[in-house]
C-alpha cells in the first residue's frame, strides 16, 4: 500500500531529527510543517522508508555515534570542571539533558536542561554554580558543533530550492511526473514491421 508523501523532505528532516541528527531541526519551519500536516500513516511510511531502506543501518549506525560523541563531550566537560564522572554518569546525564530539551516551552532547552542539571547535580553535593557552569558550557559546546550542520543545511534547502525553481521554469512537456522517466523528445507511435 503506497501513502501519498506531499513533500519527502519534510519528513526526512524530521527523521533525521528524531534519530540525533540535529538538534536545530527540530526548531525549523520544516519540521513544525512536517509535525502539524503530517498524519500517523504518512510518518510511519517515512519512518519505515528511511529506516528499513537501503540506508537504514547507516543512518541508525550514525545516529548511535553521534550519541555516543555527545555523551563524551559530556564526560569531557565533567572531567575539566573537576567532577570525576564515569562514562555511565555522563551517559545517564547525557540522557537527562536531551531528554529535557525536547519539552517544547523553552528555545533549544534552554532554561529547563539548567534548572535539570542543578537540581540533578545538586543531590550529588555539587554547588548549584558548578551545576548551572556545567550546564551553559555544554549548551554552548552542543551549539558550536551544531554550526556545520546548519551550515550544510542552509546550502542544501537554497539547493533544492533552486532545483525547484529550475524545475518550475521547464515547458510542460518536458517535466516529470513520479515514476515517470525524462523523454528526450516527443514520444513517436510505434511501427509495425
Amino acid at each position: 500500500m503506497a501513502v501519498p508523501d506531499a513533500n519527502p523532505s519534510r519528513h526526512v528532516a524530521f527523521l533525521k531529527q528524531s534519530c540525533g541528527f540535529s538538534t536545530q531541526a527540530r526548531n525549523s519551519t520544516c519540521c513544525r510543517k512536517a509535525i502539524r500536516t503530517t498524519n500517523p500513516a504518512t510518518l510511519a511510511a517515512s519512518a519505515r522508508r528511511v529506516l528499513v531502506g537501503p540506508r537504514g543501518a547507516v543512518i541508525l549506525a550514525l545516529g548511535c555515534f553521534l550519541h555516543t560523541l555527545t555523551i563524551v563531550v559530556v564526560w569531557a566537560l565533567g572531567r575539566a570542571q573537576g567532577f570525576m564522572l564515569p562514562v555511565t554518569d555522563a551517559a545517564v546525564l547525557f540522557t537527562v539533558m536531551v531528554g529535557v530539551q525536547f519539552v517544547p516551552i523553552s528555545i533549544s532547552g534552554w532554561g529547563l536542561r539548567e534548572l535539570a542539571m542543578i537540581s540533578l547535580l545538586g543531590t550529588h553535593g555539587i554547588a548549584p554554580e558548578r551545576a548551572l557552569l556545567f550546564s551553559v558550557c555544554f549548551g554552548l559546546v552542543y551549539a558550536v558543533g551544531s554550526l556545520p550542520g546548519a551550515l550544510i543545511w542552509l546550502l542544501y534547502s537554497f539547493a533544492s530550492s533552486s532545483r525547484t525553481a529550475q524545475h518550475d521554469a521547464l515547458p510542460l512537456s518536458r517535466k516529470t511526473q513520479p515514476g515517470q522517466r525524462a523523454s528526450a523528445g516527443p514520444r513517436q507511435a510505434p511501427t509495425a514491421s
